[in-house]
């Protein structure tokens, strides 16, 4: 059972998302998230296609929401929960997900171009062919995160957790892996073949 810490009250950035109104909800520790604080309350399952473009959604509980082909464009979703939550095709340019839990999500052939994943939960997250170009995940767990074929072009790893990752047929020119620690068998194998830093 998870325990309220605090109540944070904040204001979206939009006072409603396909027809649905947001109220302040209260924050808990949620342990399927290594402890972080995340929102107990919830907020519409599915907001497919929403435009939420320079939303403020910090901390906000959307794990297992579907947010498939919405708008992120410059959207705040620091310290949320979008653990299992569906990613999928969405345009997410210059977002900003610190400290968030994306366990087990879907970003599949999502643009989350200059992005920022500093400090989030990757672990086990769908990156399939997803760009990334830019983006940073200083600090940040992609432990079993699948990379397969994503644009990971100038990206920051600096102190990121690679355990397991799949990196097979990902582009990672100029990325900066300085810190980072368990790189997969396969992102040594993208090493020999050039997957991942050709003209590095």
């Amino acid at each position: 059972m998870l325990k309220v810490s605090r109540v944070i009250l904040f204001t979206l950035a939009v006072s409603a998302v396909n027809g649905c109104g947001f109220q302040p909800l209260p924050q808990v520790a949620d342990s399927a998230c290594n402890g972080k604080t995340m929102v107990a309350g919830r907020i519409p399952d599915k907001l497919v296609d929403a435009n939420l473009a320079g939303a403020d959604l910090r901390g906000l509980d959307l794990a297992g929401a579907d947010l498939s082909g919405a708008c992120l464009l410059n959207a705040n979703l620091a310290k949320a929960n979008l653990q299992g939550a569906k990613l999928v095709h969405v345009i997410a340019d210059g977002a900003t997900l610190d400290g968030a839990c994306l366990s087990g999500a879907g970003l599949s052939g999502s643009d989350f171009d200059r992005s920022s994943f500093a400090d989030a939960l990757l672990t086990g997250t769908n990156m399939q062919s997803a760009s990334f170009h830019g983006t940073s995940f200083r600090n940040a767990d992609l432990t079993g995160a699948d990379l397969r074929r994503a644009n990971l072009k100038s990206a920051d790893f600096t102190g990121a957790e690679l355990r397991d990752a799949n990196w097979f047929e990902s582009k990672v020119l100029k990325a900066n892996f300085t810190g980072s620690t368990n790189r997969s068998e396969t992102f040594k194998a993208a090493w020999h073949w050039g997957w991942v830093v050709e003209g590095r």
